[in-house]
């Protein structure tokens, strides 16, 4: 089975973009080069036709900036209730 479409959710404008700077050598592709840094609870909502569905997160542990310390940061995600992922930190994997 094959996946194609990619749906890349619009920028929230009031938030800081944190571009990374490069790219580990070590890592064979990153998907995105910028990340949306949020300091309190967020919601994104986005309309989905019935029948089952792929979610993927992309996660990259790096330096965002000075202001953004990757390993103290954790988060959560829930779909519907549903908790995907619960304290998670990309850096401690």
């Amino acid at each position: 089975m094959s996946f194609s479409s990619i749906v890349v959710l619009p920028p929230i404008p009031t938030t800081p973009a944190a571009e990374l700077g490069r790219q580990n050598v070590a890592v064979s592709q990153v998907p995105f080069m910028e990340a949306r840094i949020f300091r309190s609870e967020f919601t994104y909502k986005f309309q989905v036709s019935t029948g089952w569905k792929f979610l993927r997160l992309y996660f990259y542990p790096t330096r965002y900036g000075s202001d953004f310390s990757s390993n103290s940061y954790f988060f959560s995600v829930s779909v519907d209730g549903l908790t995907l992922l619960k304290n998670f930190n990309a850096d401690l994997m």
